[in-house]
Formats: structure tokens, sequence, C-alpha cells
């Protein structure tokens, strides 16, 4: 026998699902704009609020992020995304993270970013023609 109490969580829990697909659609289709086909796809790489790096994504190159402080981040890009290669931070979660593509980066946790927090990196893709509005970098 289905009571009422159990068909009231029941009906709960369906609608929590229903707001959560209904908000990954909201959010997927706006992030979906962000990555403009057409346009010149780049990795831009933040040290901090500060743009360390911008460079063209299919150029394959690695780009040493080293800091006053010591910390050493090796970001390393290819034809179709960027990877963090090497970090002198402890937990290397953020070598871990592994490559962010054009591909890949709906369905990754953190989307187009791989950050270290511990060295305060962050690597995003992004297309070229998408300007960077001050207060909009990464806060790490």
């Amino acid at each position: 026998m289905v009571r009422k109490k159990d068909l009231l969580i029941v009906l709960g829990v369906l609608l929590v699902a229903a707001a959560f697909i209904g908000a990954s659609f909201l959010f997927g289709e706006r992030n979906a704009s962000l990555m403009q086909t057409g346009a010149e796809q780049v990795v831009r790489i933040y040290v901090g609020s500060d743009l360390y790096a911008t460079v063209p994504l299919g150029e394959p190159q690695e780009i040493r992020v080293e800091q006053e402080n010591g910390c050493v981040n090796v970001v390393a890009v290819t034809e179709d995304g960027a990877y963090m290669k090497s970090s002198s931070c402890d937990n290397q979660l953020c070598v871990q993270q592994g490559m962010v593509t054009l591909e890949n980066w709906q369905l990754r946790m953190l989307g187009r970013q791989i950050i270290c927090l511990p060295n305060q990196v962050v690597v995003e893709i992004a297309s070229q023609t998408q300007s960077v509005p001050q207060g909009d970098q990464p806060d790490v």
C-alpha cells in the first residue's frame, strides 16, 4: 500500500531531478554559445587574476609558467586542447584533470578550465573573439 508520505517523497525527488535537468539544459546552452564556431580558439593562462599568456589552439607547444614564489606549472597545448603537463604543487590534482578539448569541455566537471589551486594557475580554452571583461577573470 502506498502511503501519502511515500508519494510526497517520490514526487519531491522527481521535482528536484527535473529542476537539475532543466538547469543543465539552460546553462549548457549558455556555455555552448561561449565556444563560437568558426572563431579562432585560444588557450588562456591566468596566474591569480592576471592574464599570463594567450596562445592559439592548434599550434602545439609547452608554456612554462614560473612564479616569483618558486611555483612552476607546465601547460601543454595540442592541436585540439590543452592539459597541465606538470606542476610543482603537492597534490597534482591539476595534472590529473587531464586534457580539456573542444570536444570534451561540456562533459568535464570544470568545463573549459583546468585549475591548479595551490599555485593559483588557471588554464582555459575560449574563442579569440570572446573578450575578457574586467572582473570576469578567474579568482583563485
